[in-house]
């Protein structure tokens, strides 16, 4: 990366640049839609991208972003739960007692 590149990426709201971090969880929260207490929950849990150092949660917004698309296309596929493809509906038997 040159010098440059690296200068404007560490510059906050640097112009048509994103800073590489939300400078806070409520600033994220705002920006995804969810409360800043949901997101919390969701980083004290391990299920939300971020990064802590000492007491300072840094939420990358690559990372974010990642997740969110990853998320979106999991919830568009009906079968798959949690990233794992549920069973075809014609693989389970039929039930005892039920004509085929």
């Amino acid at each position: 990366m040159s010098s440059q590149c690296q200068a404007e990426a560490a510059t906050p709201g640097a112009e048509g640049v994103l800073a590489p971090t939300y400078p806070s969880v409520e600033a994220c929260a705002k920006e995804i839609g969810v409360s800043s207490r949901h997101l919390r929950e969701q980083i004290r849990r391990n299920q939300f991208p971020h990064l802590r150092i000492g007491r300072r949660i840094l939420l990358p917004r690559r990372a974010i972003l990642d997740f969110l698309n990853r998320k979106a296309l999991e919830s568009m596929n009906p079968l798959s739960e949690s990233g794992r493809t549920l069973r075809s509906l014609e693989t389970v038997p039929p039930v005892k007692g039920t004509a085929a």
